[in-house]
């Protein structure tokens, strides 16, 4: 596996925070060569000759690109967990991704035998795919999600395999789908071959570990573009990152992209970011998605943006 720490792209940073853009192969946790904290602390090598003391306050998955916040204070780190846990603070983050769904040509995401409720009252005990209305365009997911527990610093043994609670919106860009290019399926016949790929909106409203790729899977019955193994990868008991999520592909990148990160303060003053793929190595993935710089299609960029969920 290559590691592209040189690929971080940094797109903003203050005395309190730092706005990264990451490539796949990029570990969020951890301080080894191959992590996002080592590749942060290389780059500013290079701005300030004392580069504080990150703190890695949001992470995504390894094989996920896109854009982060990382706090360069205690303080700012506390103010960044408080709003992703939905606690009073006087920031506000909020956080949208573009995934990307692998179907049948000639069917549509809602021709995949989909369990679902229509409505946005749904019963208090219904948990699952619920759709706001007989479009069955958006909605939310709220399936319970097993993941294994976070932060293990006990006596060595096996990490247990706990359930959370978790909530995405979804908006599902079925106008946007792509037939995989006569390359692409030359290249990748496994992936591509009687396909179309769809574009999908994220926003998560708990942050659990894998939630988008669990609740995907869950809801849709099919996992994320080149995320095939994905059941059994999220219940490994260690953090053995030599096994993949698929063998079809160059490399183990999934069609997961974090692209959207809005900030508003306490005075109300709004920020968004929107983060193409940055490493060339990763835009062959989102091929008809993207430009050659890797910034998304302006359809979805305005999606992103702009979507009322």
């Amino acid at each position: 596996m290559r590691y592209f720490r040189n690929e971080i792209e940094l797109v903003k940073w203050t005395f309190n925070y730092v706005i990264v853009n990451k490539p796949s192969g990029i570990v969020c946790q951890g301080t080894e060569s191959n992590t996002l904290l080592a590749g942060l602390l290389e780059k500013f090598k290079h701005l300030n000759p004392n580069p504080s003391q990150f703190r890695i306050s949001q992470r995504l998955d390894r094989f996920t690109t896109g854009g982060l916040i990382v706090a360069r204070n205690g303080k700012w780190a506390n103010k960044i967990r408080k709003s992703f846990a939905d606690e009073p603070s006087d920031l506000s983050l909020m956080r949208r991704y573009v995934g990307l769904l692998a179907i049948p040509k000639n069917k549509s995401i809602q021709d995949l035998g989909l369990e679902y409720y229509v409505g946005t009252n749904p019963e208090e005990s219904y948990k699952g795919l619920k759709f706001n209305d007989e479009t069955l365009s958006a909605g939310t997911i709220d399936f319970d999600i097993d993941a294994l527990e976070k932060d293990y610093r006990g006596p060595k043994r096996q990490r247990q395999l706990l359930k959370y609670d978790a909530v995405t919106k979804f908006q599902i860009l079925e106008h946007l789908g792509r037939i995989p290019s006569t390359k692409m399926t030359s290249k990748y016949p496994d992936l591509f071959m009687n396909r179309k790929i769809i574009p999908l909106v994220f926003e998560l409203k708990t942050g659990r570990k894998n939630q988008i790729r669990d609740h995907v899977l869950q809801a849709f019955k099919i996992p994320l573009l080149n995320d095939d193994n994905f059941a059994t990868f999220k219940t490994h008991s260690v953090d053995n990152y030599t096994d993949i999520n698929s063998s079809v592909f160059k490399s183990n990148q999934i069609g997961l992209h974090s692209g959207l990160l809005r900030m508003k303060n306490k005075d109300n003053e709004e920020q968004s970011f929107v983060f193409p793929i940055c490493a060339e190595s990763d835009r062959e993935l989102w091929d008809g998605f993207i430009d050659q710089n890797g910034t998304l299609i302006p359809e979805i960029s305005k999606e992103l943006l702009n979507w009322k969920c």
